[in-house]
């Protein structure tokens, strides 16, 4: 997709070009005044509108033989280009991503160079299959690249990088569902497991638990030193609301550490197995936490999610203390409760930021109109889940050290 623009936007959308944010069209009256075009202008304002869609609105409107059929490789520069991209912008009202004949009422809905599928509240949300959970806009029919951050490390082992990103990500984006499908298998391999062990005695397993709990702990670690300097150096410098509208930099380091958390989440799907395994007890929150964070984590990934920057740096850094703490109990060394209790505050707090972001990325989008590269099926995915974790890691948490401790403390004074 080529990206295109104009220059005649309301001071409201010019602070958001000071600020270097790109643009979403959004003006219902454009004045004929002389355009002023000039690479710089053009490159800091793309709204990014699909040249295809803004063809058929011009001839839908009788103003077909404006726009050229191809746009020409130097297009930021090519005034006589953008001026005939401005002469058929006069014609149309761009009015909430929608591109609008006057005369005939038709309505072509722009396709944005970044997921920003625009919903008002009480709007059919069923646009297409999947709640809309499909309709991915990067890389698909020669859309441009994701909205994110260039920002590059001083330094990368020669294993921290992607090859071939593009493909990498339609390969999400085709088969992201299939998340969904191991989430399944995952569920009905819990209740096999269960049925097989009810008649056996529980494994002990202390020293593969340790080094399972011990290897995820140092992979954490690790994540989450390379994969936050993106995002750290991103909001120091541009700021939070910058920061969490753009996804991290595709070609760094981040980005491959971003897979790698990925793909630790069907890996980690391997923690259930040694509860079942030790016949210990398997709680709700568990599996639903495993199987959710896989699907919308998978999702995420097919979508360059910027907030995601976010999730994965709280993530990798709460399983930092989790597993390290799991890797220690697994030698049969019990810390002090203040210790557990730290843990499990840290991952209830996760899940409240998660739902205070995806609070504000929804009011940015949707009232300060500054995109941000997160789709908004994605964002009600977001806040449904980490809502709902909010309320189970409450739940476990009071139930845990509360409720229980005041049946210890009752147990005792029984005996006494």
């Amino acid at each position: 997709m080529k990206l295109l623009t104009h220059n005649l936007l309301s001071s409201r959308l010019l602070k958001g070009v000071q600020n270097g944010y790109p643009l979403k069209l959004e003006v219902s009256n454009v004045q004929k005044t002389p355009a002023k075009f000039d690479e710089e202008t053009v490159k800091r304002m793309y709204c990014k509108i699909d040249y295809e869609v803004l063809r058929q609105a011009a001839e839908a409107c009788g103003e077909g033989d404006i726009l050229p059929k191809e746009v020409p490789e130097d297009f930021y520069t090519n005034r006589d280009f953008l001026e005939r991209v401005h002469t058929a912008l006069y014609e149309l009202n761009v009015i909430e991503g929608k591109l609008i004949c006057p005369e005939t009422g038709r309505e072509f809905r722009i396709k944005l160079g970044i997921p920003d599928m625009t919903f008002s509240i009480g709007k059919k949300m069923m646009d297409s299959t999947l709640f809309g959970l499909n309709d991915f806009d990067i890389y698909r029919n020669n859309n441009s690249d994701s909205l994110h951050s260039n920002y590059v490390y001083k330094y990368a082992l020669p294993f921290e990088k992607i090859e071939d990103r593009v493909e990498k990500t339609k390969f999400f984006q085709n088969y992201w569902y299939h998340s969904i499908t191991i989430s399944t298998l995952y569920f009905i391999a819990i209740k096999l497991l269960q049925k097989v062990m009810k008649k056996r005695e529980p494994f002990k397993l202390k020293y593969s638990l340790f080094l399972w709990n011990f290897s995820l702990a140092i992979f954490s670690i690790i994540g989450t030193i390379r994969f936050a300097e993106d995002f750290l150096y991103n909001w120091y410098t541009h700021g939070f609301t910058w920061s969490i509208c753009h996804s991290c930099n595709p070609d760094s380091v981040a980005a491959f550490w971003s897979l790698a958390f990925c793909i630790s989440k069907v890996v980690e799907l391997g923690d259930t197995l040694f509860i079942i395994l030790r016949k210990k007890p398997l709680i709700f929150l568990h599996y639903y936490h495993h199987a959710a964070v896989l699907v919308y984590t998978v999702h995420s990934g097919a979508e360059h999610t910027a907030p995601g920057q976010v999730f994965i740096t709280m993530n990798y850094f709460a399983h930092s203390f989790m597993y390290s703490y799991y890797a220690i109990t697994a030698l049969n060394i019990r810390p002090p409760k203040f210790i557990s209790m730290a843990v499990t505050t840290i991952q209830t707090t996760q899940m409240f930021l998660g739902v205070a972001v995806t609070f504000y990325v929804y009011k940015v989008k949707t009232q300060y109109n500054i995109p941000c590269q997160q789709s908004i099926p994605n964002l009600y995915l977001a806040f449904f889940i980490y809502a709902t974790f909010g309320v189970l890691f409450v739940k476990f948490f009071i139930e845990n050290y509360f409720i229980k401790e005041k049946q210890k403390q009752k147990g005792h004074m029984k005996k006494d």
